[in-house]
């Protein structure tokens, strides 16, 4: 009978002249428990026996068996014969480029306990195919779990990959993945990195596919401005290939003047209509309309975004164009079927975008919380285009999930219009709680209906005062329950008064962080609001914020014309770590350093919400 401590060894050809020892968790213990495979260089259609010793007592043998690809694994039954347990499986499959197998022992092995053995797939040439050993590095680097993670074992086989098959950049791009998941990226092997690159330069210095890896090569090992030259090189030699559009689109949003922006944008998008980029421009060159308040070409951008558009990008820029147009009173059926679009557009969102950092949970939430903003504007768009009924049903959904006064003030809207006075002043004096420029306009109207109506002024403070009291009770609930436990990450940013600041040293105490840019209107309306939470708080909170202009000039500029007195760091490509997708984003972070709030966009509640938080982290009732 086999003990539990069996020693396996896998045998098999990778060349016809040298033998690759698979990797064997056990050890050998007596020379003979070879399991042998033919044949040892498989390719596609060939039909691979295995074999397995058989021994007295052994329970019967199955053979797992798998590709690198998805869903391909299955369980064959083995036949002894011989003395010896065989299968035969026939590789179907010509995109597969690695097997992975184990042998099933019924009478002690309840499962395979990661015990894959690796067998690559060899093309006509002779050598493993192109990506055989990439497969086999990612199995062992923990995103599998097939198989237990060995980075050293997963770098040994990147490095076989990257001899076979030199110009397979992704298996370069994946061993520095390997080497900075394993803390060995020194300064040495960065310059082994560096050197390699510039040698492939020689022979490929033109090819758009080495271009675009050394770009992210670069940039993952901290040389930027070798990366910035690349890119330049990518511009010149591919100007139409999607990352150089990409990136020349970086360029053209760094421009301050935002007509000047929008000519660009509509430039590279007429150079380049078939790119995959194309929703992204139009989405930025609506942002640049909305800026300049042009309602003709914010029409035309938001009809081409209303046929094309199928990403959360597309989403928020048609909701922008439909809240500007119904501020305006403009075209305000328009802005309703296009505020539809976003909420049916964020519906069909993939919860594959979600980053693996931010739980399924918040990701839930989040989602709800936009698609409730879609849905405000959707329901008082509809209103103002005569349709009160249908208006005020949407946003009864939205108020399902967004707690703020605009809600509030367009039902009250809804409910005037349709009639219903009683209905109505209950939502204006929601509205009026919150303060702040809604809740003063619903308060007006309020008195004006109250009023006009007979009644007297002090039933109307004891009508306000209920209401202020439900709105204190039901938000303050609603704003602890987005509590989230994300850690923070780290960064040392350059302070735009000099010196610089790393976030986690500031552990020990509560943390407003605030992402903000110069030409963005609700960053401007943020900051105002967080400079009125500073002076309250004062030294009770850090307030820091990381202004996302691409230069320290312009961030001094503004600051040079304002009061504003908040701490300002300079950005230096922090928006990928906190995946921020655009400004103002707001985080509070509790003195563990985990992010406990998030804010993405202004919103009329912002100053009460952050308040509220805040009370929160401060242990405050």
């Amino acid at each position: 009978m086999l003990s539990k401590n069996f020693r396996l060894i896998l045998l098999a050809a990778c060349q016809s002249a040298s033998m690759l020892l698979a990797q064997n968790l056990y050890g050998n213990l007596d020379g003979e428990s070879l399991r042998f495979v033919t044949p040892r260089t498989p390719r596609a259609e060939d039909t691979i026996v295995f074999r397995y010793p058989a021994e007295e007592g052994t329970g019967a043998v199955a053979l797992d068996i798998s590709t690198d690809l998805p869903a391909s694994s299955e369980r064959i039954p083995m036949e002894i014969s011989d003395g010896v347990w065989r299968a035969t499986w026939t590789l179907r499959d010509t995109a597969a480029r690695l097997l992975l197998f184990a042998f099933h022992v019924d009478d002690w092995m309840d499962d395979n306990d990661g015990m894959y053995y690796e067998l690559p797939v060899y093309g006509d040439r002779g050598i493993p195919l192109r990506g055989a050993f990439e497969a086999a590095a990612r199995s062992l680097s923990g995103l599998d779990d097939r198989r237990p993670e060995d980075l050293e074992a997963a770098l040994e086989r990147i490095e076989q990959e990257i001899r076979w098959h030199p110009v397979n950049y992704g298996a370069r791009l994946f061993r520095i993945t390997l080497l900075l998941k394993s803390d060995r990226l020194d300064a040495g092997t960065r310059f082994r990195i560096v050197e390699e690159t510039e040698e492939l330069k020689k022979s490929h210095g033109t090819d758009p596919d080495f271009l675009r890896y050394a770009i992210q090569a670069y940039r993952q090992i901290g040389e930027e401005s070798r990366a910035g030259s690349y890119e330049e090189a990518l511009i010149r030699v591919a100007p139409r290939d999607d990352q150089a559009v990409l990136i020349r689109m970086g360029r053209i949003l760094e421009t301050e003047d935002a007509a000047v922006r929008a000519d660009r944008l509509a430039t590279l998008l007429n150079e380049n209509p078939g790119s995959r980029h194309a929703e992204s421009i139009l989405s930025q060159m609506a942002t640049a309309y909305i800026a300049l308040e042009d309602s003709g070409k914010m029409i035309s951008v938001g009809d081409r975004l209303f046929e094309t558009a199928e990403t959360p990008q597309g989403a928020s820029a048609l909701a922008g164009l439909a809240g500007w147009m119904a501020e305006k009173r403009y075209d305000t059926r328009r802005a309703a079927a296009y505020a539809g679009r976003a909420v049916r557009l964020i519906d069909e969102m993939d919860d594959a975008l979600r980053p693996p950092e931010i739980p399924a949970a918040e990701w839930e939430r989040n989602k709800r919380a936009v698609r409730a903003g879609y849905l405000d504007i959707q329901g008082w768009s509809r209103i103002l285009s005569g349709e009160a009924e249908q208006g005020v049903e949407i946003l009864h959904r939205a108020a399902e999930h967004l707690f703020q006064p605009n809600v509030f003030y367009h039902l009250a809207e809804g409910y005037y219009r349709m009639g219903r006075l009683p209905d109505a002043m209950i939502q204006y004096a929601r509205a009026a709680a919150f303060g702040g420029g809604i809740g003063k306009l619903a308060y007006e109207t309020l008195s004006a209906i109250w009023k006009s109506s007979g009644r007297e002024a002090e039933a109307l403070k004891a009508f306000l005062a209920r209401e202020e009291r439900w709105v204190s009770e039901n938000h303050r609930s609603r704003v602890i329950a987005g509590q989230m436990t994300r850690p923070a990450p780290d960064f040392e940013l350059e302070s735009i008064d000099g010196g610089y600041v790393r976030l986690s040293e500031q552990r020990g105490g509560v943390v407003l962080l605030c992402f903000w840019a110069t030409w963005s209107r609700s960053s401007i309306r943020a900051l105002g609001e967080i400079q009125s939470l500073a002076d309250r708080y004062g030294t009770d909170i850090l307030f820091l914020t990381v202004a996302m202009d691409p230069d320290a000039e312009s961030v001094a500029r503004f600051l040079d014309r304002t009061d504003m007195i908040l701490p300002v760091l300079l950005n230096d490509g922090v928006e990928e770590t906190f995946s921020l997708g655009g400004v103002p984003v707001i985080l509070l972070i509790d003195p563990d350093g985990v992010i406990r709030f998030e804010h993405k966009g202004h919103r009329p509640d912002l100053a009460q919400s952050l308040a509220v938080q805040l009370d929160v982290l401060l242990n405050r009732p």
